[in-house]
C-alpha cells in the first residue's frame, strides 16, 4: 500500500539525460491492486519519471471481448480479457487466460520484466524469450511455496493446480532470466542455488510526502482523537498477536486502541471479546485515506513469527508507516532484520509471541508517557528509498544485464 504517487524527481531524471530511453514491458499476472501491484506500479511511475518508456501488460478481471487499454498515473496499461472458469481455478493459472495472454500482442521492447511466478504472465514471457532479443528480467518478491499461502500442502483442486504451477516456476524461472530482482537477500541466495546468472536487491520505495495532521486524519477516518492508536495494515498469520497484546494491556492503558485497515479480520478480532470494543475495523481504504491512516497512528505494528514465509519477505507496510513519520514495532526476522538497522524509528523484537507481548507493552508505555504527536524523521528513509532513486538503480541493473546479454550473444 502506498500514498498516491507524485511527479518524479527531476534531479534523478537528469542523471540519465542524453541516453536513449529504454522500452520496458512489465508483464504481470492479473489486475489485483494489492501487494505486488504497488511494487510494479510505483516502479513504472518512477521509471517514466526517469524518461523511460514503460508499458504494463496485465489481465482484466472482467470478461471483455477485446484487449482494453488504460493510463494510470501516467503509465499505460494493456489488459487482456479474462475467460470463464476463474471460480474453478484462480485467474493466473486458468488455461483459457494463459491462451488469451499468448495471443495478446506485446510490443517489442528492450526489457521484458516478469512479476510473480504465475503461468498467465510467465508462459507469454518465456514465449517471447524464445523468439526475441532483449533483457529478460524476473521479479521474485516473495517465496510463494509456503504454508501461509496454503501452497506447500494444498487442499482442494484449486490449491493443488496453483501449487503445481508455482512450485515449477519458482524453481525454473531463476535459471532462465538475465536478471532477477528481489527485495530479500534470502531469496537472492536461493536464486543463486537455482543457477541464477545475476541478482539485484531492489527494495520497495516511498514517495516523499508531508504527513497529515494526526488529529485531522483521525477525524476524517472516524477515529477517536484522544486515543493511543496502534495501526495494523492488512493481515498476516500473526494477527492474533496484536489482539492478544491489546487484550493484555487494555486495562493498564485505558486510551489504547487498534485501528485496522485492509482485509476483513473480524474472525480474528472476535476471538478476543473483551478487546473487541477497542478495535476500529476500517476495511479497504483508497490511497488518499491510506495516507491519513498511517499519519493517524501513534505506532505501526508488524507482528511476524519465525516462519518460512517471513524469513524471505520484507513487508511493504514497514516503509509505508515510516514514510508518514510513524514509528514501527516489528519482529526481527527476514529482511526486516537488515532494513530495521538502517532506518530510525523501527523497534524490533524476537519473532516469538512472548517477545512481542512484552515489546508491545513497553512501546505503548513509552507512548503513554510521551507526547502522542512525536514523529520519526524521514530524511534517511527518503535518501535510501525514494522511488525514483530505487528505479534509477533498477535502470542501471537493466543496462548492465543488457551489456552482459549482448556479450554472451
Amino acid at each position: 500500500m502506498t500514498p498516491a504517487p507524485k511527479a518524479g524527481n527531476p534531479t534523478a531524471a537528469a542523471s540519465h539525460h542524453g541516453e536513449r530511453p529504454l522500452d520496458i514491458a512489465f508483464i504481470v499476472p492479473e489486475d489485483r491492486q494489492t501487494g505486488t501491484y504497488f511494487r510494479f506500479h510505483n516502479l513504472a511511475i518512477a521509471l517514466v519519471a526517469l524518461g523511460q518508456n514503460v508499458t504494463v501488460y496485465s489481465q482484466t478481471n472482467e470478461n471483455h471481448l477485446r484487449t482494453t487499454r488504460q493510463v494510470r498515473d501516467g503509465v499505460p496499461y494493456v489488459f487482456c480479457p479474462t475467460v470463464g472458469g476463474n471460480r474453478v481455478v484462480i485467474s493466473p493459472v486458468n488455461p483459457g487466460n494463459i491462451a488469451r495472454r499468448l495471443i495478446t500482442r506485446i510490443t517489442p521492447a528492450d526489457v521484458y520484466h516478469l512479476f510473480q511466478p504465475y503461468p498467465s504472465g510467465a508462459i507469454p514471457w518465456l514465449a517471447i524469450r524464445a523468439r526475441r532479443q532483449g533483457v529478460f528480467a524476473y521479479d521474485w518478491d516473495d517465496y510463494w511455496m509456503n504454508d501461509e499461502f496454503g501452497l506447500k500442502h494444498p487442499r482442494g483442486l484449486n490449491s493443488h493446480i496453483t501449487s503445481i504451477w508455482v512450485r515449477f516456476l519458482e524453481s525454473y524461472l531463476p535459471s532462465h532470466c538475465d536478471l532477477l530482482t528481489t527485495l530479500s537477500h534470502n531469496i537472492a541466495a536461493l536464486a543463486h542455488r537455482l543457477r541464477c546468472a545475476r541478482t539485484d536487491i531492489v527494495y520497495n520505495g516511498v514517495w516523499e510526502e508531508e504527513p497529515a495532521d494526526r488529529q485531522g486524519a483521525r477525524i476524517r477516518l472516524g477515529l477517536k482523537p484522544g486515543a493511543i492508536y496502534a495501526g495494523m495494515m492488512g493481515w498476516s498469520g500473526e494477527a492474533d498477536w496484536a489482539m492478544e497484546a491489546l487484550d493484555a494491556c487494555m486495562h493498564e492503558f485505558p486510551d489504547l486502541r487498534i485501528a485496522w485497515c485492509g482485509k476483513d479480520t473480524t474472525a480474528v478480532v472476535n476471538r478476543f471479546p473483551a478487546a473487541r470494543s477497542r478495535v476500529d475495523l476500517l476495511g479497504f481504504l483508497p490511497s488518499s485515506r491510506l495516507a491519513d491512516f498511517r499519519s493517524a497512528m501513534d505506532i505501526g505494528l508488524i507482528p511476524m513469527g519465525d516462519t518460512e514465509f517471513n524469513q524471505y519477505r520484507l513487508p511493504y507496510k514497514l516503509t509505508d508507516f515510516l514514510s508518514s513519520g510513524t514509528p514501527v514495532l516489528a519482529s526481527d526476522v527476514g529482511e526486516t532484520s537488515i532494513v530495521a538497522r538502517q532506518l530510525p524509528g523501527v523497534a524490533v523484537c524476537r519473532p516469538t509471541k512472548q517477545a512481542w507481548l512484552k515489546a508491545f507493552r513497553d512501546r505503548i508505555g513509552i507512548h503513554a508517557r510521551e507526547s502522542h504527536n512525536q514523529r520519526v524523521t524521514t530524511s534517511r528513509l527518503i535518501e535510501m528509498l525514494e522511488w525514483t532513486h530505487v528505479a534509477s538503480k533498477l535502470l542501471d541493473a537493466y543496462k548492465k544485464a543488457r551489456v552482459s546479454s549482448i556479450a554472451v550473444a
